[in-house]
């Protein structure tokens, strides 16, 4: 990256402007463990800088910037939860938190960084731009800070969501019921969960109120080179009961689609 110097520093690791918040939630995790504290979920806002170029011609980018990091033990829900460590899934449970705090969607896909697991990184996409990225740390990373267990960040670009962001408005109590079905599907292994989400969701429309993945599987019930992912959907409308021929309409056409785009088929 590249990082502006400052003229007069106050110590030589900071020497330079920070273009990243990840570094500094590293050190903060790694201060953390030295002093026996092993479960760190934290955050921070803060500004970074990107200049234009190298050497300095006009004020660099200031932007500001949304960092969450977590290591150690998985918050818990209550008494008789068993204990469990934080995963790339928890990271992901709070950055869509933000998200719908902020009254923004964005779009998700895999993600290529150098500070990531590859494989476990995704990036949040807004307008064709990317304003986010999270994910499990590298090895290599972890081993240079000397972190000896797994851990995991997240930055988003606070500039265009908070641009993007919604004034909550309330909504009326739906007079209606919720009908509630569950989609077991067969997907092949190289096919994102968020894309089938993604197709679902367009697919399904105004009548689709929620949709949420809540199991996936690979064993010997499912054949090799595929997985298991079980969706629950509910379908409501405010003007009425929906019928169960125009929900299985819905889904006809949704499973048709991720026949056709993605090769994945329902499980029996």
């Amino acid at each position: 990256r590249a990082a502006i110097p400052i003229l007069n520093p106050i110590t030589e690791e900071m020497s330079l402007l920070r273009t990243t918040l990840m570094p500094g939630l590293l050190e903060l995790l790694v201060r953390n463990l030295r002093r026996q504290i092993t479960s760190v979920h934290v955050y921070e806002i803060g500004s970074v800088f990107l200049p234009e170029s190298l050497p300095l011609r006009s004020q660099p980018e200031e932007r500001p910037a949304l960092g969450i990091a977590l290591i150690g033990q998985a918050p818990s829900s209550g008494w008789g939860v068993a204990q469990r460590s934080v995963d790339f899934y928890d990271l992901k449970g709070f950055v869509e938190a933000a998200l719908q705090e902020l009254g923004v969607t964005t779009g998700l896909r895999r993600a290529s960084h150098p500070a990531l697991h590859p494989g476990r990184a995704a990036e949040l996409v807004l307008d064709g731009r990317v304003v986010g990225v999270f994910g499990e740390v590298h090895p290599e990373v972890l081993e240079r800070f000397e972190i000896d267990r797994r851990a995991y960040v997240a930055e988003l670009d606070l500039g265009p969501l908070l641009g993007h962001s919604r004034v909550p408005v309330a909504q009326p109590l739906p007079r209606f019921p919720a009908i509630r079905r569950d989609l077991a599907l067969l997907a092949p292994e190289g096919v994102p969960a968020q894309t089938i989400a993604d197709i679902i969701q367009s697919e399904g429309g105004p009548l689709l109120r929620r949709l949420q993945l809540f199991d996936v599987y690979q064993g010997k019930q499912v054949p090799a080179g595929y997985r298991s992912l079980a969706y629950s959907l509910e379908w409501q409308t405010p003007d009425r009961t929906l019928t169960d021929e125009e929900i299985h309409a819905v889904q006809q056409r949704i499973l048709t689609r991720l026949a056709q785009e993605c090769g994945v088929k329902v499980r029996v």
